[in-house]
This record gives C-alpha cells, structure tokens and sequence, in this order.
C-alpha cells in the first residue's frame, strides 16, 4: 500500500504529472524533488516540432520564458500545489535520440490541492514553524512518564501520556502568536517512537501571504538569537487555510480548527534545514532568559520596538546565523549594533570622559552607554567601565579603518569580540522589561564567569587607558 503524501523529502522524488495551467496544454510527466539549497523543482520532458503540435503551448511558454505563476503536481502519492513558479533551466537537445527537458522552480509549495486558479497567490489563514530553541525556552512538554515498580522497587512498567497540553499567545502586530506543545509518533521500528516539540503558529484572523507570517516568525527568532547566543533555524513549516480543506464544511462549523496542518516548503528558509541542530544541553545552559521571564508583556513590547531597533537587533543576529564567523567578524558586527544602540540609549555615568572636548560624542561615547545598560559588573577583567568602552571602540575602529596599521592582536580581538557579544545580547533584552528585574542576576551567572575567567586565561585585564595589560607581574 503507497503511503499518503503528508511532507515533501529530499530523499523521496516524486514522479507524477505537472499541470501548468496554461490552455490546450499536455499534462507533464515529470519529476519533483526537493534541492537543499533552492527549493521545490520538477524537471519534465518535452518536444520541440513535433509533428502532432502536442507540445507547442509548452515550448511556446518555454520560448518566452513565461511560466504560468501557478502549478499542480500529481502523484500516486498525492498532490503539491506549486506557486511563484519560474524556469530554472532549459536543456534543448538536438540529434541522438535525446529528448528535451526543462526544470520549473516553485518559490513556495504546498502538499494538497488549493481550490480556485492556479494563477492566483498563496494565501493562508495560519501558518505554524519548527524552529531550534522553542522547547528549552518554553520548558513546555507533550509527554509524561509515569513508572510502575514491582516489590523489589525495580520498573515492571510503564505509562506514556502524550497530548497536546501547553498553549501560550500574545498579540504581534495583526497577528495573534502562539506557543505549543507538538508530538506525532514514528514507525519503521519496533517499539514506541514519539517525537515532540513546541512550535510557533500566527494566525491574521484572514488569509495572507507567507512572507507576511514569516515576518512574525523571525521576529521571535531573532529573539531566541539574542537569547541563545548561536544560529536559531526554521525547519519546518506548515500552513492551514480553508482553500486547502474540503468543500462540504458548513459555514457555522469552526472551520480553520477543522483543518489538518499542510506542508509548506518556501525558498526563504529552505537552507536553513541543512544546518547542525543545536544540542539542547547547551541551549538550556547558554540562554539569557526563558519564557517564564519574558511573559506576554515582554513579548509584545519585542513586537513593539521602533524600527531604529532593527539597526540593533539585525547585524548580531546575521552574525550569529552564519557559521564559524571569523573574529574581526564578530567585532564588526556586534559594534555595528552597540553604535546604533548608543544613539537610542541615554547618556551614561561619565561619558564625557569619552568625548571630544567633553562634548562630542566618539565610539567609545556609544559603547559606554551599552555597557553602563547591560548592568553588569565588568570590574573582574576592566579597572573601569570607561577603560572598556575605549578598548572596544579602539579594536572596533583599528579592524575597521585601513589607515590603522596592522590588524589588532587576535587574541585582543577575540575578547573585545566576546564583551561585544554579551553586551548587545543583554542591552536588546532589557528592552523586554517593565522594570530593571528581568536580568537582576546576570551579573552572577556562568556567561559572565566564562567571561572574567577567558581574561583570566590569558592574563590579560584592560586598563582605564583603554589598553590590554598583563596580569602577570
């Protein structure tokens, strides 16, 4: 028995026929597959002059290099609906018996059929993500198990509860956003294989695209970025919508509840799949603040925050997304996010010490007020925060500008780069709080030891000059 099409694989090709929605057009046999890098495909066969005209209307669209925006792929195993489709690639073969073939890309996919045109735009109600993090950060569980032990106190058995229990929402924009728990169990093994998570849906209260959703989405992600401190990455999406259900629901039925969750493959976050998980042990240890912490209010005040936060928020999270970035990388970007930080920020305890003249703000003036934000304690490693500021801003400023010479010291570098990290991580997540509570004890916990104890390793401490200095006597 063929198993119904419930996710699109990488591993598992589709071979069935393209439905390319353009008139007196043949129906394709062709095959789908999913590219890591690029997306949904179908590569299909065609014929060019051929004495029957079967294949002139899709040679015609082929020739202009108009794809119809709409498609549909069917299989013994059911069907995807294809949409922003384009022609990736056309292969004109002449003599030996070669037959021509052309590959259509699809920007977004979905695993069923989309009631009305072909041509019209993906539009969905809901739209639910799979993303690293959200289970520690929640601490939300689908799963409970409960032994039962014989009179020697050894296990004889035991009871499995799985269900759908925690919920968690707040309000982000037009969207209303919700936490909760996921579990679907796995066969091909013997034994009991149930797999679950937390996930993150939005819901319009109406149908919009998937760009708007994934908007919603990565501001959350951005978040657990912060507050991790590594690549946080989608890796599965699903939508509903009433265009993807059956027709017989009456309209007083709640419809969307009725819906099954589809399979959404977009191009805007297909790559991010390929990347190493995450190991759970050290996203509990290394995360700032968890769900508990934050609470609704903070939540909806991170969907609140200026759009001059972006400036904050975007070039650290870019840098944490990639893999392996060098460390000049990380000085750049961090200080990119502290300067913009340090003109959102009021002025700090003796800044002026920092300017020109007194009065004209430098980088060190924008890095001061970030660290004087965070709270924190930095006398472990800095004989003043001032000393800091100066030393951040001149490994900033000595990567940045040609005219500086050689390359800062890399081992200066790499411990600016990580007083950098941690100062933008916590001044973005002070912006959660409603009063200075949040983060209270941060100054005490394991990131802030690690950080003394990297000075400590290489017997270095930063004077109020702003220079590195050994310790070593």
């Amino acid at each position: 028995m063929v198993e119904s099409l419930k996710t699109i694989e990488e591993q598992e090709p589709l071979l069935g026929i393209l439905v390319d929605g353009v008139a007196d057009s043949p129906y394709l046999g062709g095959l789908l597959t999913l590219d890591p890098a690029r997306g949904v495909r179908v590569r299909f066969p065609f014929l060019v002059h051929d004495q029957t005209g079967q294949f002139k209307p899709t040679d015609d669209w082929l020739r202009s290099r108009q794809a119809s925006p709409g498609m549909l792929f069917h299989s013994d195993r059911g069907s995807v609906s294809l949409f922003q489709c384009s022609i990736a690639q056309t292969a004109r073969h002449w003599g030996g018996g070669r037959v021509p073939s052309a590959t259509v890309a699809a920007r977004e996919a979905v695993v069923g059929i989309r009631r009305g045109s072909l041509d019209a735009p993906l539009l969905v109600r809901a739209l639910r993500s799979h993303a690293d993090g959200l289970s520690e950060w929640t601490g939300f569980k689908a799963s409970d198990w409960e032994p039962t032990l014989n009179e020697h106190g050894r296990i004889r058995s035991i009871t499995a509860t799985v269900e759908t229990l925690e919920e968690f929402s707040w309000t982000q924009g037009d969207a209303r956003m919700t936490l909760t728990t996921h579990w679907e169990g796995r066969n091909g093994r013997a034994g009991l294989h149930v797999d679950e998570s937390v996930t993150l849906a939005s819901d319009f209260g109406e149908s919009r695209s998937v760009e708007d959703h994934l908007a919603q989405h990565r501001k959350v992600r951005s978040l657990l970025v912060l507050i991790f401190g590594r690549g946080i990455y989608f890796r599965k999406h699903e939508v509903k919508d009433e265009a993807f259900g059956p027709e017989s629901l009456s309209d007083d039925e709640p419809r969307l509840s009725l819906l099954d969750w589809q399979h959404l493959v977009t191009r805007s976050t297909v790559r991010e799949q390929s990347n190493a998980t995450p190991d759970s042990n050290l996203l509990r240890r290394d995360g700032l603040v968890g769900l508990a912490d934050v609470e609704v209010g903070g939540l909806e005040r991170w969907a609140q925050l200026p759009d001059q936060w972006k400036r904050v928020i975007d070039p650290t999270v870019g840098l944490l997304m990639r893999e392996r970035p060098t460390v000049e990388d990380v000085v750049i970007s961090t200080n990119l996010s502290l300067e913009a930080a340090g003109h959102l920020l009021p002025p700090a305890p003796n800044e002026e010490e920092t300017c020109v003249g007194g009065t004209r703000p430098t980088t060190a003036t924008w890095v001061l007020r970030c660290l004087a934000r965070t709270g924190l304690n930095f006398s472990a490693f800095a004989d003043s925060t001032v000393g800091l500021a100066r030393a951040v801003a001149n490994n900033y400023n000595g990567i940045k500008h040609f005219d500086r010479g050689e390359l800062p010291d890399l081992v200066h570098t790499w411990l600016i780069g990580q007083v950098s990290l941690l100062t933008v991580r916590v001044v973005a997540l002070r912006e959660l709080e409603t009063d200075s509570g949040l983060l209270s004890d941060f100054a005490a916990s394991e990131l802030a030891r690690d950080l003394s104890g990297d000075f400590e390793g290489e017997q270095l401490c930063i004077g109020r000059d702003g220079q590195f200095h050994s310790t070593v006597s």
